[in-house]
């Protein structure tokens, strides 16, 4: 059995910082200590858990089988630990120079940073937010390790063991210049016939185009493939090129420059947006606040059990696009009706929408 009584908080402190930092050195300087500081509290605790903890490696102090067994179960203590110390010093949103670490997509930051940062300058101005992007691969390990304390976005492989709150739910358009020929005649027939614009991954629009074209995707024209969603607007612009998007990234790009957004003439469900965070933090005061802000700024209402009963129908793979083609053809130029156009998006009040569900 292992001696409990020769532990202490900055031992595991020490412990967990350096099992992030991958380095003495650095493990050090997030500490503010020297390093042979850091050195003696690794040694004091091999001595009382009988176990190396590190070793040196090529990449840096790889940590052993043990110290990864305990890894997630020594987080998780000291966030416990700091949760109840925080409830005892509520978070001042004026005064806190806190950084909160966010994880979103590119499309994301378009989204999202616009507004939260403006709100961030009204109620919280010495708060930072530090922005990461990573692979949805590597989502959940982001979040597992502590490396952020928030996730957005439409995150299919996070919507189990981690808490999450429903924001939005949206809907795709096609994105093209002023004048485009999609524009003025918005038909299936002529989407297929255009040249596209794909943003590939870490983006997931492309794959929910091709997941809603089926084998129909093959005859697409995609004549080029990006990986950020920024850059798309000014190659729209300048060619007669289009992209399929998110409504609010296309409305943002066409507010911003010669663009404009039609509806998709062919059936895509809308995806949810939501925000996700690891229980460690659902007791944090400041990630309560930070949550609980963006909420307020972003949470829609949610759609009806008769709207999502008709999104399920729209994706139903019976939809023929061969006959939706040749009815496009014998139908002649169309425009779009005002029916079929976006509709405008209204905000209301966050609701408790907030849930954990395990695997």
């Amino acid at each position: 059995m292992h001696d409990l009584d020769r532990l202490d908080l900055n031992l595991l402190k020490t412990f967990v910082v350096l099992l992030e930092a991958g380095s003495v050195t650095a493990a050090a300087e997030q500490l503010g200590l020297a390093q042979s500081s850091v050195s003696h509290a690794i040694s004091r605790l091999r001595d009382a858990l009988g176990d190396p903890l590190f070793v040196r490696g090529t990449q840096g102090m790889q940590p052993t089988a043990m110290a990864l067994r305990l890894a997630e179960p020594v987080m998780n203590a000291l966030s416990t630990i700091q949760g109840a110390l925080e409830h005892k010093r509520a978070f001042d949103q004026e005064l806190s120079s806190r950084s909160f670490r966010l994880l979103m997509s590119d499309a994301g930051e378009i989204v999202f940073l616009p507004r939260l940062v403006a709100r961030m300058g009204e109620i919280a101005p010495k708060v930072t937010l530090v922005v990461h992007q990573r692979l949805r691969s590597c989502y959940r390990d982001a979040l597992e390790k502590n490396e952020v304390d928030l996730a957005i976005g439409q995150l299919p492989s996070l919507q189990s063991d981690f808490y999450q709150q429903h924001l939005f739910d949206e809907s795709f358009v096609i994105l093209a210049r002023r004048g485009h020929m999609i524009e003025r005649e918005p038909t299936l027939e002529n989407f297929m016939k255009a040249r596209h614009v794909a943003v590939g991954p870490p983006g997931i629009i492309e794959s929910h185009v091709r997941k809603a074209l089926g084998p129909a995707a093959r005859k697409r024209n995609v004549v080029l493939e990006v990986r950020h969603h920024s850059v798309v607007g000014s190659i729209l612009e300048t060619s007669d090129l289009i992209t399929v998007t998110t409504k609010t990234v296309g409305q943002h790009a066409a507010c911003s420059g010669d663009l404009v957004i039609v509806p998709v003439p062919f059936p895509m469900p809308p995806v949810v947006m939501r925000q996700f965070w690891h229980g460690r933090s659902n007791a944090d005061p400041g990630c309560q606040w930070l949550r609980r802000t963006i909420a307020e700024l972003f949470m829609r209402p949610r759609r009806s059990n008769g709207a999502k009963a008709a999104a399920l129908q729209q994706a139903r793979p019976e939809f023929d696009f061969d006959l939706a083609l040749a009815s496009s053809a014998a139908s002649g130029p169309r425009r779009a009706s005002r029916a079929a156009r976006p509709a405008k998006v209204r905000t209301q009040e966050p609701m408790a929408d907030v849930r954990i569900l395990s695997s």
